[in-house]
């Protein structure tokens, strides 16, 4: 797998007896550099890449069979891994393997373990974006303006002017998800001829 995503194929290790999770980096030449990821992952026995954040690049995971334990370790791009647990209740997990079981788009993780007599699958839930506006969250599938949403900027008494900013943000837990606004005219105005509508500029 291309761990460091510089185009060339570098090479995963898993050591049983030495707990090691190691990656050694290829130069382009072959020859090559290694790192440790995880250097106390009791009974590892095997190891897959794969974009497990949908990041844009190689994350490892790795399997622990004397702690019963799938984990994968984040890539932040530079090759700096975080760990993060999947399960450590798969008795002698032996093997996994990443797949988009569930067709969303994602990939989810399979295990074989030998005590437990199973192969099991784990699904990635993708981080949420909630869409809100000016601090309000907005279902999905709400067009209409109403008093429990705050998007009716409340009374105006005739005659008056007045001036109201609606801020629409995305108040979910992606960090990687922006919430895009798309088409010729983002937001539309219907029946509002006293009203204007300033589009986002471009980024």
């Amino acid at each position: 797998a291309d761990v460091d995503g510089d185009g060339d194929l570098d090479i995963l290790g898993a050591a049983d007896v030495a707990d090691d999770i190691t990656w050694w980096e290829n130069d382009g030449s072959q020859n090559f550099t290694e790192h440790t990821i995880d250097g106390g992952f009791d009974g590892a026995n095997d190891i897959a890449a794969a974009d497990v954040d949908g990041d844009g690049d190689m994350d490892v995971l790795g399997t622990g069979e004397y702690i019963d334990g799938i984990t994968w370790w984040e890539n932040d791009g530079s090759q700096n891994f975080s760990e993060h647990t999947i399960t450590e209740a798969f008795d002698r997990v032996q093997a996994l393997y990443t797949a988009d079981v569930d067709g969303d788009g994602d990939l989810d993780v399979l295990g074989a373990a030998f005590n437990d007599d199973e192969i099991a699958v784990w699904y990635n839930v993708v981080p949420e974006i909630a869409v809100a506006g000016n601090g309000t969250e907005i279902s999905n599938g709400d067009t209409s303006p109403t008093t429990a949403d705050d998007t009716d900027f409340d009374n105006v008494t005739l005659g008056d002017t007045l001036t109201h900013t609606f801020t629409i943000s995305n108040n979910g837990t992606s960090a990687t998800d922006d919430l895009i606004l798309s088409g010729s005219s983002a937001i539309t105005l219907s029946n509002g001829t006293a009203f204007t509508v300033t589009q986002p500029a471009s980024t």
